[in-house]
């Protein structure tokens, strides 16, 4: 059986790298996957000699990026300062390979509020025009290249066995953190309504599928608004509306075959 655990750059600088790869291989793991790219965290560090507790930095990479992939793009990369000295995911897979365990790097995308507040019109747009500033859209040019510019980074990296990619796609409402408040619950389809992006990258897309945007989000705004009034007297709207109910079948059937369409698209982007 194969199994693999997952890691931070800071647990191999702190302890050592060597030290952390014979580990992993003595427990029986034949790989890691390490962050190389991610988002804030804060994390308890029960082995780590040198802290209790690591609050790690937002949105950053933990490797070099080719230069060359991000020539001219509005959204650059942002180093993390454990690459100040050296390149940590380059020094990982040195030590990881001489123990025998294989690296995966474990990347981050769309998931990022260090660049989506850099960048606020590169990020998901709700249908009352609010920014969520922790999830890029993947329907944004921008977005686009700065995404494939970071994957084709690693990519040619061949030390590094396998890429392993994380929120590829639309950040929404059920997104938690950040010290979220509501006041009320949200059923599903109002939770989803309220992810929904509707950005002009996005409108865009969704009208090559024969949607009426304005409709569109008159309706989502519309059921929203009814529902913050307690039309449904709190009881989860999920079981009295539907997707296609609010907006009808065509509207909803072309909104989420957009949204579908910008996800495998990028990945196709990326795989080529």
């Amino acid at each position: 059986m194969y199994s693999a655990i997952w890691a931070y750059p800071w647990d191999f600088q702190d302890e050592g790298y060597d030290l952390v790869s014979d580990r992993v291989a003595a427990a029986g793991l034949n790989g890691v996957s390490v962050a190389s790219a991610y988002h804030n965290i804060r994390a308890l560090c029960p082995h780590n000699p040198k802290r209790a507790v690591y609050h790690g930095e937002d949105g950053v990479l933990y490797f070099h990026p080719e230069p060359s992939h991000f020539i001219g793009h509005v959204i650059q990369p942002v180093l993390s300062d454990l690459c100040d000295k050296e390149d940590p995911l380059e020094q990982i897979c040195k030590s990881a390979h001489k123990a025998g365990v294989k690296v995966h790097a474990w990347t981050v995308l769309h998931h990022n509020t260090r660049l989506g507040t850099t960048y606020p019109k590169c990020t998901v747009q709700n249908a009352f025009g609010d920014r969520y500033p922790f999830g890029l859209c993947p329907s944004n040019p921008d977005v686009r290249a700065y995404t494939i510019g970071l994957v084709r980074s690693l990519s040619e990296r061949s030390e590094i066995d396998t890429i392993e990619l994380e929120s590829l796609g639309f950040m929404g409402m059920e997104h938690s953190g950040h010290h979220a408040k509501a006041g009320m619950e949200l059923g599903p389809v109002h939770r989803f309504l309220l992810s929904l992006c509707l950005c002009d990258s996005c409108t865009s897309k969704m009208e090559t599928h024969g949607v009426d945007v304005e409709r569109a989000r008159n309706a989502i705004v519309n059921e929203l608004r009814a529902g913050f009034s307690g039309r449904f007297g709190g009881t989860a709207p999920d079981e009295m509306v539907a997707f296609e109910d609010i907006l009808g079948a065509d509207q909803a059937e072309g909104i989420l075959a957009a949204r579908e369409e910008s996800v495998l698209s990028l990945l196709e982007e990326i795989y080529w």
